[in-house]
């Protein structure tokens, strides 16, 4: 699998394709911006398994 590495000032940030395995570390992101509303498209109320299987529909 690919990566990007770039740097933020001195710091090295790695950027790489997410994958299915990891919606449990992008869930709790992902959750905390739509139940704040910071998003129109996205309900509020949506579910873990709605989300990751958006997320990854073209996968």
């Amino acid at each position: 699998m690919a990566k990007v590495t770039i740097m933020v000032g001195s710091m090295s940030i790695n950027i790489r394709r997410a994958t299915i395995k990891y919606f449990v570390e992008i869930w709790p992101i992902f959750s905390s911006i739509i139940q704040n509303c910071d998003t129109y498209v996205f309900p509020e109320a949506m579910a873990y398994g709605q989300a990751r299987n958006y997320w990854f529909l073209y996968e």
